[in-house]
């Protein structure tokens, strides 16, 4: 599904002059037990901000790998400002920007509430990692579906 998504993806980081990495095994045939729309919504979300919140000529990184035999992970990681431990706390509240109000940003402050409820229904998790001035590597882990006929 991300190799779907790519050229949707590859558009946006053209319109802000981002470069965009898309690591993907192709030896991993494994399938997340999700809902496909959901799931794009998630990863479009994900993307999305690490696009527009990154600095001029930055980068986003893509990448899905297994975690172990129940688990995969789906990581973005991008080369923006960073996010404050204080702000990392406070960021998939509804409705919160992070000062980013007034920003030529567009935004509503709840594509990570949403986000986060999304994966959680599917019984995963998302979490963050991030260091001001150096970017923001969020991950989302999702279970991986025994019936490989199921995406």
């Amino acid at each position: 599904m991300i190799e779907e998504m790519g050229g949707i993806f590859q558009s946006i980081a053209q319109e802000y002059d981002i470069r965009l990495s898309m690591i993907l095994d192709p030896s991993l045939n494994l399938f997340a037990y999700t809902d496909k729309l959901r799931l794009k919504q998630i990863l479009l979300n994900l993307v999305s901000n690490a696009i527009k919140y990154n600095r001029k000529s930055g980068s986003v990184t893509v990448a899905c790998k297994a975690i172990n035999s129940k688990f995969l992970q789906l990581d973005c990681i991008d080369t923006g400002p960073g996010i404050s431990p204080e702000d990392q706390s406070k960021l998939f509240e509804p409705f919160c920007r992070l000062g980013q109000e007034n920003s030529e940003v567009e935004g509503t402050g709840i594509g990570l509430t949403v986000t986060k409820e999304l994966v959680e229904l599917m019984g995963g998790s998302i979490g963050l990692r991030s260091q001001v001035g150096e970017g923001s590597h969020f991950y989302v882990q999702l279970p991986i579906a025994e019936n490989t006929d199921m995406s």
